[in-house]
């Protein structure tokens, strides 16, 4: 019976580790949880700056128009329902462990691109 609840115990401390791997609490983490707490600390309005203070430099950045359909980058399309269509915005892209984080900055009023703040915030896990 002592094998039996050994077994038992293992086998519950596994399954347990493993549904906390699995679930990320929506905001991903991969390797990197102290990452994703700080992205999930951006705000809505946050300058540039203060993203950078606060995250590092991105990987990436990449720019576009608002528009319905857009499937690229992700989280893109969900600006239609924030900006006027042809907006301009500019995302930043970081890669952390087994997610992609993406802060989009925008300016409603035609405000120059330094000046520009967040609007959005994606997060993309990685696809095996």
């Amino acid at each position: 019976m002592r094998i039996g609840n050994h077994v038992l115990h293992v086998t519950l401390l596994a399954l347990v580790g493993l549904i906390a791997g699995c679930s990320s609490g929506g905001g991903g983490g991969g390797a990197n949880p102290a990452f994703a707490r700080s992205f999930g600390d951006v705000s809505t309005g946050s300058t540039k700056d203060q993203v950078r203070a606060q995250m590092g430099a991105p990987d990436g950045k990449r720019t576009g128009h608002v528009e319905p359909l857009r499937k690229e980058p992700p989280g893109a399309a969900d600006l239609v329902q924030i900006l006027p269509p042809n907006t301009p915005f500019e995302v930043w892209v970081y890669s952390r462990g087994e997610t992609d984080y993406y802060i989009y900055f925008a300016s409603g009023s035609n405000a120059p691109r330094e000046q520009w703040t967040v609007v959005s915030r994606h997060t993309v896990p990685h696809t095996h």
